[in-house]
């Protein structure tokens, strides 16, 4: 089969479902993924991890509201003054227990969330849409460039610590950091398109290869590292990670492709003589 003709794997569903902005740990001097179990980002929703309730008082928390992150929902942006008259009046007033008709409200708020779980839980449903008002969206993206990040530890853990479903992250920016290498753990995101490591100090061909196990990875950047100064180093990999659509910021051409497709198969001959002359 000429690889030259291999496409990237289909885009999942969820990409086209809504999504928060990316939740971005930017320009923060972190110098360990762990820092983001407790850094907040410059703009996105963190994961949904609690809902503040209140006895007697109507409260929502940020989580309930989904107030965090300029969004558009129904023609209201998130946060505006009318947005939040909607919310005052479709989901703050409900409560769990009897109210109307002089009766004393009892129990805790029911919040959004609440009313959502539980008319899905009756119906089988999402009701997400259907309820008025807007609701938390978690992303899909993230930002981490320009820190001080020299290795890769609690990465997986940091992932999984600021997204809903770290199994679904698409889109990464890594550069401007101080990481030597590309570790084998971001190959367990088989969901990521978007790939950003340039300005980092990348010294090994062979850990960029490592990249071909993402089978629906299409823009990757790398100029900034060590490895830019190898020789035919786009040539070379365009010829690895065949799905690429566009390597530090340039789109790959017909021309990329058969220039890589050659070294390939001259690499792939010269591989076969050395074997022969060995045996």
């Amino acid at each position: 089969m000429d690889w030259r003709k291999v496409k990237p794997a289909p885009v999942p569903s969820h990409e086209y479902l809504p999504h928060g902005p990316p939740v971005d740990f930017s320009f923060k001097e972190l110098k360990d993924f762990a820092e983001l179990f407790t850094e907040e980002p410059l703009s996105g929703t963190r994961k949904a991890i609690s809902k503040a309730y209140s006895t007697g008082s109507q409260v929502l928390s940020q989580q309930d509201t989904g107030w965090g992150f300029s969004s558009k929902r129904k023609g209201h942006a998130v946060g505006s003054s009318s947005t939040r008259e909607s919310m005052a009046g479709s989901t703050v007033t409900a409560r769990t227990g009897r109210t109307g008709g002089g009766g004393k409200s009892s129990g805790r708020l029911m919040t959004a969330t609440d009313q959502r779980l539980a008319a899905e839980s009756q119906t089988g449903k999402s009701t997400a849409r259907t309820l008025g008002g807007p609701i938390q969206l978690n992303s899909i993206c993230v930002r981490v460039n320009n820190n001080e990040l020299q290795t890769w530890e609690n990465f997986e853990e940091a992932m999984e610590s600021v997204l809903d479903d770290a199994t679904k992250l698409s889109w990464i920016d890594l550069s401007h950091n101080h990481l030597t290498q590309i570790d084998d753990v971001i190959t367990k995101y088989k969901d990521l398109t978007v790939v950003y490591l340039h300005g980092n100090s990348v010294l090994k061909m062979t850990d960029v290869y490592k990249l071909a196990a993402l089978p629906r990875l299409q823009k990757l950047t790398l100029h900034g590292n060590p490895i830019e100064e190898v020789p035919f180093y786009r040539t070379k990999i365009i010829g690895a990670i065949r799905t690429l659509k566009e390597l530090d910021f340039t789109a790959i051409t017909k021309v990329d492709r058969d220039r890589a497709y050659v070294d390939y198969r001259n690499r792939a001959a010269r591989m076969l003589n050395r074997k022969e002359e060995e045996d």
